[in-house]
């Protein structure tokens, strides 16, 4: 789930320069459509409300029928997708402890 600073400062010099030559409201808004800054605080919350689950129990509500009826992440969903998620949400319950402990925000990027 962690980065090196060198592939996170790639990815961010990555997603500027695809929308640089839109203008800059566009890239500002283009840019901002894809990154959502998490102060500590909420990091802490967010950690509180999941660790009260284990990872199983959060894996319950994976629902493939339900994640294509609702289009998220157009392409389709398969059962075959449940291990892929179930270990990045252990990896990134690793990373919420982590930053939660040590007084951290995030910087979400969906790419």
């Amino acid at each position: 789930m962690s980065s090196s600073p060198e592939k996170l400062i790639y990815m961010a010099n990555q997603i500027g320069k695809f929308f640089h030559s839109q203008g800059h409201e566009r890239a500002v808004q283009g840019i901002s459509e894809h990154c959502e800054v998490h102060p500590p605080a909420a990091i802490k919350t967010l950690h509180d409300r999941l660790s009260q689950s284990s990872p199983d129990e959060i894996m319950l509500g994976f629902d493939a029928a339900k994640f294509n009826r609702l289009d998220i992440y157009p392409g389709g969903w398969d059962v075959s997708a449940k291990q892929y998620v179930e270990e990045r949400l252990k990896a990134f319950l690793i990373a919420l402890r982590r930053a939660a402990d040590g007084n951290f925000g995030m910087l979400v990027v969906i790419i």
